[in-house]
């Protein structure tokens, strides 16, 4: 089965075998090229990854910018155009008869919500990099390949699901908000929530679609704290809770709460609380 590799093939979703249950594809167009209407005969998700245009899908018509996701129906018919001289190259993944828990839990409420996200920036080249890992198995063929497919996708869907849910806004639209206020907000919200993942100045700005210094000014008025110093204290506040109420090693606490060198750790929790953590212990 080969992969389909422009928009000059206007079939839709490729015939998948039935040993398999997902198949990942790349597209790229002519600049200003449209592709006619067309359905797929999966479930299917596009990614952008670079290059601008719009997707009209049934009745609605979205914007296509680099990590914009757009989730689709089988059936449901549809139309990419290229804005001219922004052609762009996207990402298709295809999937259907996939274990009923997946398709309960994610890929239906996925299906209820806007049908475009943009994927913040701090999650985007995580997302690009499973769908290349999805590429190399699917091209390659190692042993158990399709549980790897399949691990990737749920990685994928999982993702989506929360950012779809944290960053939904009243008017029921997923992308964030436009106000820089607002936007930053969104994600100091979203790290004190995950503050165990890996976040940097650089990469929540961008997240929040401002400069460094913009961000830093907003995070500083908003909470009275830099950004390393907010992030520092969601950590080591953390941390001190499971010092005063687990057994775990001090090493596995750092771990836990995001930190990846335990002298950074231990410099970070005695500023913030004026004694190691042994010492509280």
């Amino acid at each position: 089965m080969s992969a389909v590799n422009d928009y000059n093939r206007i079939s839709g979703a490729p015939r998948l075998p039935a040993s398999e249950n997902i198949y990942i594809e790349s597209h790229s167009a002519r600049p200003g090229y449209s592709r006619n209407l067309h359905r797929h005969s999966t479930d299917s998700m596009l990614y952008v990854v670079s290059g601008r245009g719009r997707c009209i899908l049934g009745d609605d018509e979205y914007s296509l910018c680099p990590d914009t996701v757009v989730l689709m129906k089988r059936g449901v018919a549809h139309r990419l155009v290229d804005k001219p001289g922004q052609s762009m190259l996207i990402f298709v993944l295809y999937f259907h008869n996939l274990d009923e828990r997946l398709n309960e839990s994610l890929i239906k409420p996925l299906m209820e919500m806007p049908d475009s996200q943009l994927v913040p920036s701090h999650f985007a080249d995580e997302i690009k990099g499973t769908l290349r890992r999805m590429m190399f198995e699917q091209e390659n063929r190692p042993p158990q390949y399709m549980m790897a497919l399949e691990q990737s996708l749920s990685s994928i869907l999982l993702r989506l699901y929360r950012i779809g849910l944290f960053f939904k806004t009243e008017a029921g639209d997923s992308s964030i908000a436009k106000d820089s206020l607002q936007r930053v907000n969104y994600v100091l919200e979203y790290i004190k929530e995950n503050y165990y993942e890996r976040h940097d100045l650089a990469s929540v700005a961008k997240s929040a679609r401002l400069s460094q210094r913009q961000f830093s000014n907003v995070c500083k008025k908003t909470t009275g704290l830099s950004f390393v110093k907010y992030l520092n204290a969601i950590r080591t506040s953390r941390a001190m809770d499971l010092v005063r109420s687990t057994s775990m090693p001090v090493s596995a606490i750092a771990f836990e709460v995001g930190y990846e060198e335990l002298s950074t750790f231990y410099r970070a929790f005695k500023r913030s609380h004026g004694k190691s953590p042994l010492s509280f212990r």
